[in-house]
């Protein structure tokens, strides 16, 4: 969720409210809300009254290694796999938590640590190596 609404922000996500993330994720506000709560007892979240749900520290350090992973899949993708641009986009994001760091790190060493995506973003390689995104999100 948080991931897909960074997107929606182009990677600059302040605070999140129920209603916003509902209506961009095809939620109802309730549902949504009870997302954000258990985000903000993972610590990915922080609750500020009357503003929102923002991101902690953690939150943001799960940001970038989704980004790294998506963009890894991407290439992947796109390049090896011969998907078109947008398909290649699109299936990076089912992948995001299916597939294991170990996978994602021989695969950025397969393709050199490339140091852009097809979408000439910069790859950030330089994450947080205690952090298991799977493990931070499935709890």
């Amino acid at each position: 969720m948080i991931f897909i609404l960074s997107q929606e922000e182009e990677n600059h996500v302040t605070f999140l409210r129920p209603q916003k993330s509902a209506n961009i994720l095809g939620l109802t506000r309730p549902r949504a809300y009870v997302i954000l709560t258990k985000l903000e007892q993972k610590g990915i979240l922080e609750r500020r009254k009357k503003l929102g749900f923002f991101l902690t520290k953690m939150g943001n350090q799960v940001i970038d290694v989704l980004n790294h992973r998506k963009q890894i899949l991407e290439i992947f993708l796109h390049h090896d796999l011969d998907f078109d641009l947008e398909s290649a986009s699109e299936e990076s994001l089912k992948l995001l938590l299916a597939i294991s760091d170990k996978i994602i790190d021989r695969l950025c060493k397969k393709m050199g640590k490339p140091k852009e995506c097809p979408h000439n973003l910069i790859i950030p390689h330089e994450l947080e190596p205690s952090l298991n995104v799977n493990h931070q999100l499935n709890r």
